[in-house]
């Protein structure tokens, strides 16, 4: 329960899966679990309080030669002021605009807050602090950030020799180990001068392995000269946010907020220091017979989860595999879970567990099972013979449809193709009005004249610069959640170990306790004994 002033979030679990299946061999099944967060207890049941770590005495560690503090940041700006722009802005101009905005940032910070200044050049390096560690905002620390930010400017064209992205995470991964606040960001504004030729992108891969889990990372992309994959590639392993901003454009707040690239900085500070919750583990545990292939965040972006295999001589048996999510505030995230299963030797009729999903740990958390339900009448399971999937799995499958299309069609149209991206763009079209999805179609009539939404017709803007495609399908990737399914009375806990089954589930997945059956659960048993007994005992 939340006390006073307690940092925290009411959460409250619902899966949405197509609950029956038809028992013919192993077969995928795909489920959606939505998570939706609130600061206030809502009403109805099945809310949790999940309180921040060391919620009451304060949250984060130390950091050397400062006050305790929740969040870190690191505030770092990636531009070459000769790099060439289709709109003509100086490079004068667009220095100015970028000290003004890295100035909003540092004005954003919070007493307490442990930031630096990162500069680039032909190497990144810490503007300020000058020790090169950290400093600890207030009135002078922030007077002496703003003075410097004209420091994080290259000086001279040898300063503007081309970088990596990788070299900027490396950087940032050094400063952050001697770090433990419980908030580590970094915000980077790149123009697209770095680069990872000579490795590709495999040494901006390697260095996002090695960064994982050790801070989060927003990106804004400026101007035209950067390109969507690498921010795209960085957020997303990183658990952050990429967007695309014009430096001049006091009016472009990407979501509704403030706006230009000053108000976006200052806004994602301040952002970081609401954050209800800095972490949170997710762990799923599936039963004996029972594999994980992938899970992912579907809802509000898109980002896969690294799934270990189990060891090929393993013992059949329950299996947890463990996961971290980050920077928690009220709101919906859904993730999509796959599992393989098998029907053989289980009975027909009857809910099973086939997983738990855990948000949370120790007695902070909140958990909902997997279910199940094997069945031999084809109409029943209503579904392919080999995937099972609910409607939350199908709207994010076709969601995803539309926004390749819309990608690719725009990567055309970067590409000077205008007849290919005319056709995919329609193709979009077509697809996100079927399905009445608002933010593709606004994108799309940013890019393109719709002639006949239905049938996909459109042609492409003349004026349509590379800057608004590209920024279009950063933001083509936002993903609102599927609509909410009806809710349910939450399922008893396990006697034993106080775990969540399911209330037709058969043993507790978790400590393998037999359950009590319901009457519908029996009566299920007893209809697949008698279907077994009509087939000769063997149903497979």
């Amino acid at each position: 329960m939340a006390g006073s002033g307690e940092r925290g979030l009411y959460a409250r679990l619902t899966v949405d899966m197509r609950t029956d299946q038809y028992a013919d061999r192993r077969i995928l099944v795909r489920s959606v679990v939505r998570a939706d967060m609130y600061e206030e207890r809502p009403e109805g049941a099945g809310a949790h309080w999940l309180p921040a770590p060391g919620a009451g005495s304060g949250v984060g560690g130390e950091v050397r030669g400062g006050e305790p503090s929740g969040v870190a940041v690191l505030i770092a700006v990636d531009f070459a002021p000769g790099a060439p722009r289709a709109d003509g802005l100086g490079a004068e101009e667009r220095k100015r605009a970028l000290v003004r905005a890295a100035g909003a940032a540092v004005d954003a910070l919070p007493d307490g807050t442990h930031f630096a200044l990162l500069g680039g050049g032909a190497r990144p390096r810490v503007v300020y602090p000058w020790t090169g560690e950290w400093a600890v905002a207030g009135d002078e620390p922030r007077r002496l950030a703003q003075f410097e930010t004209q420091g994080m400017m290259p000086h001279s064209a040898a300063d503007e020799a081309r970088t990596s992205y990788a070299a900027w995470l490396a950087l940032a991964r050094r400063l952050f180990t001697d770090t433990r606040p419980a908030v580590r960001h970094m915000i980077m504004v790149t123009d697209g001068s770095s680069g990872d030729e000579g490795g590709g992108t495999a040494v901006l891969d390697r260095e996002l392995a090695a960064c994982a889990g050790r801070f989060t990372c927003d990106v804004l992309g400026v101007g035209d000269g950067w390109r969507v994959g690498p921010l795209s590639r960085i957020a997303a392993a990183l658990h952050g946010a990429a967007d695309a901003v014009d430096e001049e454009d006091d009016e472009d707040s990407g979501d509704g907020g403030e706006g230009g690239l000053g108000g976006r900085l200052a806004a994602t500070v301040r952002g970081l220091v609401d954050a209800r919750l800095p972490a949170l583990p997710v762990e799923i545990t599936v039963r004996k017979g029972v594999r994980l292939v992938s899970f992912a965040e579907v809802s509000p972006v898109r980002r896969g989860f690294p799934v270990e295999a189990p060891p090929l001589d393993a013992p059949e048996a329950p299996r947890a595999h463990r996961f971290t999510t980050h920077l928690w505030s009220a709101g919906t995230r859904e993730y999509q879970v796959e599992l393989v299963a098998s029907p053989h030797g289980e009975p027909l009729d009857e809910l099973l567990q086939l997983a738990s999903f855990v948000l949370g740990g120790g007695t902070a958390a909140v958990a909902v099972p997997v279910l199940v339900r094997w069945t031999d009448d084809v109409t029943a399971a209503g579904t392919s013979r080999f995937t099972a999937r609910g409607q939350s799995v199908l709207y994010h499958a076709r969601r995803t449809d539309r926004v390749t299309a819309y990608m690719e069609g725009c990567d055309a149209a970067l590409r000077g193709e205008r007849a290919h991206a005319e056709q995919l763009l329609g193709h979009a079209c077509r697809l996100a009005a079927g399905a009445r999805d608002e933010l593709l179609l606004t994108l799309l009539d940013r890019v393109v004249h719709v002639l006949d939404p239905g049938g996909g017709v459109v042609r492409l803007r003349a004026s349509v610069a590379p800057f608004d495609l590209r920024r279009s399908q950063l933001r083509a990737q936002r993903v609102p959640p599927s609509p909410a399914p009806a809710s349910s009375p939450p399922p008893p806990d396990c006697p034993a170990c106080g775990a969540v089954p399911s209330p037709g589930a058969r043993h507790c997945v978790r400590c393998g306790t037999r359950l009590r059956r319901t009457a519908p659960d029996r009566q299920g048993r007893e209809r697949g004994r008698e279907r077994e007994r009509e087939r000769g005992g063997d149903r497979w």
